[in-house]
């Protein structure tokens, strides 16, 4: 978006490319002459994250750095990223909108946040100020008298969700293809083991509640689509749904019958949706209202749904319990 810097109305300046499955731009820099700024695309997982320019007067956008975040203009006549906690810089020519060289490392290890946003700026006479060390996302096994056992992978980790039998964790882990894939800590043999394989991301694991099966949500054919997978790896991946959008799993019902799936529309908004998993019957929304609702989750005997509901269509989040009118063999 853009406003006036004297108040106004804003406006927008792009929206993210869907068809190449962008969700979201963050971190303008506005370049001399305040024509264009520079932004990082997402597609879900930071590692697959770009660089691009905007036009303010067109709303045209150019893909400059793959795989990074971050991007600040200098005024040497440098456009400088981050990408896995390491600076780089690459001579960049703000007339033209175009790079002028190859990108070069000149710092390792800046302070990068899980999200991407990095600790560094640049001051208009070209001082540059940063900050080193590493965030340290780690998982950590805790049991009932609190001892906390750290377990590290040197990659990005995220969404952990134990197992009904509380012996393993399905969590997402970044992979050298710029995506995220799912994997399954196993805690008494101290191990992970990689469940998806696929190009691009699978994101966001739900284990079913007998602990057969891993619900989860992959763009491998384009899309987020809702997915599942034998959790004890001996049988494919099964596509769910067969719409286009994103879908992503929240929540199961306590029997295994539903899927409660967040479901978002062209703008992004997401909505909460049920899909039948035994009777073959269609999905059908829970919440399909002009705000948004996510993050789901069921109490244990169902009849209590908790979400994160957004009120009025500039409102804050607040978390939110919706009373079934009885325990959810059809959430009504």
């Amino acid at each position: 978006m853009a406003v006036p810097s004297a108040g106004g109305k804003p406006r927008v300046v792009a929206e993210p490319d869907r068809t190449k499955g962008e969700l979201w731009y963050r971190w303008p820099d506005a370049l001399p002459g305040g024509r264009a700024v520079l932004a990082t695309a997402g597609r879900g997982a930071l590692e697959s994250a770009s660089v691009v320019v905007l036009s303010l007067e067109t709303g045209e956008r150019r893909m400059l750095v793959d795989k990074a975040s971050n991007p600040v203009f200098a005024a040497s006549g440098h456009l400088l990223f981050v990408r896995e906690s390491s600076l780089f810089a690459v001579a960049f020519d703000a007339e033209r909108l175009e790079l002028r060289g190859e990108p070069a490392p000149i710092i390792e290890g800046i302070l990068t946040f899980a999200a991407g946003a990095a600790n560094f700026a640049v001051s208009e006479e070209g001082s540059l100020v940063y900050v080193r060390g590493e965030l340290g996302v780690t998982l950590a096994w805790v049991d009932r008298q609190g001892r906390s056992v750290p377990i590290r992978t040197g990659r990005w980790l995220g969404t952990p969700q134990l197992s009904p039998d509380g012996r393993r964790a399905a969590v997402e882990m970044g992979n050298d293809e710029g995506g995220l894939d799912i994997w399954i800590y196993d805690a008494a043999r101290n191990a992970f083991t990689r469940f998806t394989t696929a190009e691009g991301s699978n994101r966001n694991p739900r284990w079913s509640p007998d602990g057969r099966w891993l619900a989860f949500t992959s763009n491998r054919d384009g899309g987020y689509d809702l997915c599942r997978k034998p959790a004890d790896f001996s049988g494919e991946v099964e596509r769910l749904l067969e719409k286009k959008g994103y879908q992503s799993p929240e929540a199961f019902s306590p029997g295994g019958e539903f899927l409660i799936y967040i479901e978002a529309d062209a703008t992004g908004k997401p909505d909460l949706w049920m899909l039948p998993l035994k009777s073959g019957s269609a999905p059908s929304p829970i919440f399909q209202t002009p705000f948004s609702e996510s993050q789901a989750a069921l109490s244990p005997d169902g009849r209590w749904l908790a979400y994160l509901g957004r009120v009025g269509p500039r409102g804050s989040l607040r978390a939110r319990a919706y009373r079934t009118r009885r325990p959810i063999a059809g959430l009504d």
